[in-house]
């Protein structure tokens, strides 16, 4: 949802305000009610930033979490298989698909997006259990490629949580 555009609908809508008493056309409730819902968004906006924000604070406590009390297990690449994963995704739609007006409205649009995941079977006391990482917004072949490229990978496992993080720093990496 574009926001400005919901804003300036609102703003344009009503006429500025009139201070003449004799042509009071209600300008000062226009206006209380157009900062009501600026304000509004403007919370909307913010709460969704500060969940974000949450959420990669939370991400980086159980980063640190597992990598300070779990086992670190250094396993080959080869050991490890990637799963792919095909989605199809609404196309955002942008300025240009607006300018056209109603022509298009209702054409939607999809995308075809390739999910990961890297697969391992790891065996601790006797058993056995299949670990996923978590998704991965990359194409199978440039994972793969990336995955031989490294050689090993560094898998944490919190034996009491029973929670599993593969360290994939590797990937942000534009280096290598």
């Amino acid at each position: 949802m574009n926001y400005f555009i919901t804003i300036y609908f609102i703003l344009s809508r009503y006429s500025p305000p009139s201070w003449d008493k004799s042509n009071y056309s209600g300008g000062v409730t226009t206006i209380t009610a157009s900062t009501i819902c600026i304000l509004v968004l403007l919370y909307i906006v913010y709460s969704k930033r500060r969940d974000k924000k949450k959420q990669r604070e939370r991400e980086i406590q159980f980063k640190n979490t597992i990598k300070a009390e779990g086992i670190k297990i250094t396993v080959s690449t080869d050991d490890c298989r990637v799963l792919s994963k095909k989605i199809l995704v609404l196309k955002p739609k942008t300025n240009e698909y607006q300018a056209q007006g109603l022509n298009n409205a209702n054409k939607d649009e999809y995308i075809k997006l390739e999910r990961c995941y890297i697969l391992y079977n790891m065996k601790l006391n006797n058993k056995e259990k299949l670990y996923r990482s978590k998704e991965i917004r990359l194409g199978k072949t440039y994972l793969e490629l990336k995955l031989y490229l490294k050689k090993e990978i560094d898998i944490y496992y919190n034996p009491h949580t029973k929670q599993c993080f593969f360290d994939l720093d590797f990937l942000n990496d534009i280096s290598s």
